[in-house]
């Protein structure tokens, strides 16, 4: 799969509070914050040496309980990377042709579209395919 760029995802407890402590102990920002009301979620993405941190935090009922079952009681958990390709749409397409579950087909805002596949059993995390949207 070619890629332009990587991202790391990361559920946390309280994304103002993640924000802070990525500026303050490694550097990391400026973050660009996003709703995703139809994944129940609010964003906050920042590159970090070539690779775009993702923050996530839950914005509903039905996602806080999911994050919640995630969190096991941490501030913070790693969930997904994230490949930033061309054709989102055909990626997903033949990692489903392979046997690969998709979670979900098209997510995002006006500039990124995404897919999430669950490549846990394979590879042992998620992984969402990202679009920009030009």
């Amino acid at each position: 799969m070619e890629t332009e760029k990587l991202q790391i995802g990361v559920v946390v407890e309280d994304l103002d509070n993640a924000m802070d402590k990525g500026q303050e102990l490694f550097g990391i920002g400026t973050w660009r914050v996003i709703d995703v009301p139809e994944a129940g979620v609010r964003a906050a993405m920042a590159d970090w040496a070539g690779v775009e941190i993702e923050l996530i935090v839950a914005a509903t009922d039905e996602a806080r309980q999911q994050h919640q079952h995630m969190l096991k009681g941490k501030s913070a958990r790693f969930t997904h990377i994230g490949a930033y390709v061309k054709d989102k749409d055909a990626e997903t397409a033949r990692l489903e042709s392979k046997g690969v579950k998709v979670v979900y087909r098209d997510t995002g805002d006006e500039n990124i579209r995404t897919s999430m596949v669950d490549v846990r059993n394979e590879a042992g995390y998620l992984l969402e395919l990202l679009q920009r949207v030009s």
